[in-house]
């Protein structure tokens, strides 16, 4: 037997090792964030659903539905379960405008320890703008505790162009020029 006979099984596990770390490594840190996560605020949940949405069919047919199917809170999943009906929800008169919409910008509403609050304005693929509310709350419970996860999507009216025009609000613009 030679005097390391039984070095080449701990290099060989030492290897499988290192392969399976690298293979993690590689999937957990370049995939995009689909899952709620303690360390996501809740500007970067509401971020990460929209565009989502925005890119819905990418790389299959509703993918992002499924994202925000996700991050939706137990209680609105209790509302709007499950994912077949959540499904068809989304793709109804008054959220469809989220499919595939050209811009998105986030406005800041109000944001406590555990709500937040959000506008978001977006310009639909028609070139249409259409407003909704993002309810969110901290979650208390496993195995969601201490993520941001949605509660609710409001679909608004926004002002005319002659009315008063929202104000007050914090704006995370994701395209270039200014939308409203």
């Amino acid at each position: 037997m030679p005097p390391f006979g039984n070095a080449k099984i701990n290099v060989g596990l030492l290897h499988m090792r290192l392969i399976y770390l690298l293979i993690l490594a590689v999937f957990v840190g370049c995939a995009p964030r689909e899952l709620p996560h303690p360390a996501l605020s809740p500007q970067e949940v509401v971020h990460i659903n929209f565009l989502a949405l925005q890119q819905n069919d990418s790389p299959e047919l509703d993918h992002g539905i499924e994202i925000a199917w996700n991050f939706a809170s137990p209680t609105n999943k209790e509302n709007t379960g499950p994912i077949e009906r959540f499904n068809i929800m989304v793709h109804n008169e008054n959220f469809r405008p989220l499919i595939n919409c050209r811009h998105f910008e986030i406005r800041t509403h109000f944001q406590e320890k555990s709500e937040a609050e959000f506008l978001v304005l977006i310009e639909d693929s028609e070139g249409e703008v259409h407003s909704y509310m993002v309810s969110l709350s901290l979650q208390k419970y496993p195995p969601y505790d201490d993520c941001w996860m949605i509660d609710a999507v409001i679909p608004m009216r926004l002002p005319s162009k002659d009315g008063p025009r929202v104000a007050f609000f914090t704006t995370f613009n994701y395209w270039p020029a200014p939308f409203l």
